[in-house]
């Protein structure tokens, strides 16, 4: 559970954060699980806002897509050198209101 952003009231305001791994069997795949992602999630509903080698010292391909319809946004990175290959995942969700008298559980 994160703020919103700077200037909203964190008692009031929140967005939540997921992060995982992912390993699969035949990581040598990857490399075209991240071009087919690039293809289809348009499909489904998502933009991608960004696609190509991130700034890191091992050039990941990073691809960045947003579903404006279902609040939602993901960042996924292919970490081709790590050993194994893996992807890293990270959704984000939008900025939501708690609802009148409740507050945000901040794990």
């Amino acid at each position: 559970i994160s703020m919103c952003d700077e200037e909203s009231d964190r008692d009031k305001f929140f967005l939540t954060r997921h992060h995982w791994g992912f390993t699969p069997d035949h990581p040598e795949q990857l490399a075209d699980v991240m071009k087919r992602l690039k293809v289809e999630l348009p499909t489904k509903g998502w933009k991608v806002v960004e696609y190509g080698l991130d700034s890191s010292p091992n050039k990941n391909l990073s691809l960045t897509a947003d579903n404006n319809k279902k609040g939602f946004g993901v960042h996924i990175v292919h970490r081709g050198k790590d050993n194994p290959p893996k992807l890293a995942v990270t959704v984000v969700s939008g900025c939501y209101q708690v609802p009148e008298g409740q507050r945000v559980d901040r794990y």
